[in-house]
């Protein structure tokens, strides 16, 4: 298990401008965090430590303040799966929709006299693991190719709301899959519920027009018709009907979903 990451920025000239600098090491602050955020569940995300600054070719080598090398990971596992030069037949695991936007974006950076010229990123400062060039939007398309739209239901928890983007987004932790999935919502209908549902941490329902991975896994949520409370009663009685007939046969439960969802 990997306990940093390196990011080698390499300019297109004999040096890097401030302003290549600065944006590029924010996008990658944006990523870290929002991977973070898919792993966690932790909204303001952990601290990172810069550990090493290098100058010859601009290099920052950052690591969790506290333990986080489940995030490491999954920021590594994501950058080899989406820079290389095989086709991943689904998204990385804890690559959200917002984590594949702002990896897609990073294309600004190498665009003009200016701009880098690639971003080389490393594992424990040895490893490679992936080259960011400014190709990077076609290479996160793969993912997204062949996705497609149903009018269905979602059902997990309720953590997270953000009235900055156009229309404002929640975000839920599906059950099925146990990924973020980005819910869009019209603020004037649904900014009550959505805010008393995030308070309490609520299970919810949420129904309206899912798109999806080629693979079956869902990427996002537009078009909401219903927000139903879907959180047990915990004052109940619990019952106990014996056992259930496994459904899936030998087939895992996950796996056994995405079939029916295809």
């Amino acid at each position: 298990m990997a306990e940093s990451l390196t990011f080698e920025i390499h300019p297109q000239a004999e040096s890097v401008w401030l302003d290549t600098l600065v944006k590029t090491i924010g996008d990658v602050q944006r990523l870290l965090k929002q991977v973070d955020f898919a792993v966690t569940r932790q909204k303001s995300g952990r601290p990172w430590v810069v550990q090493r600054i290098e100058s010859s070719v601009p290099t920052v080598t950052v690591r969790p303040a506290v333990d986080g090398t489940n995030v490491v990971d999954a920021v590594a596992e994501g950058i080899t799966a989406l820079t290389g030069d095989k086709d991943p037949e689904q998204p990385p695991l804890y690559f959200s929709e917002d984590a594949l936007d702002t990896l897609r974006e990073m294309r600004r950076r190498f665009r003009g006299k200016y701009g880098a010229a690639r971003m080389v990123v490393l594992a424990d400062r040895e490893q490679t693991i992936g080259t960011i060039r400014e190709d990077i939007d076609k290479k996160v398309d793969r993912v997204l190719r062949g996705s497609y739209t149903a009018i269905s239901s979602l059902e997990g928890t309720l953590e997270a709301v953000s009235m900055r983007p156009t229309p404002p987004t929640f975000t839920i932790w599906e059950r099925v899959t146990g990924r973020p999935i980005r819910c869009s919502f019209e603020k004037d209908r649904w900014i009550d519920p959505v805010t008393d549902f995030m308070k309490r941490k609520a299970r919810v329902l949420v129904a309206g027009k899912i798109t999806y991975f080629r693979n079956g896994m869902p990427r996002f949520i537009s078009d909401i018709r219903e927000i139903r409370d879907m959180t047990p009663d915990e004052s109940l009685p619990k019952g106990d009907f014996g056992s259930i007939p496994d459904l899936a046969g030998d087939k895992d439960p996950v796996d056994y979903i995405r079939s029916m969802r295809e």
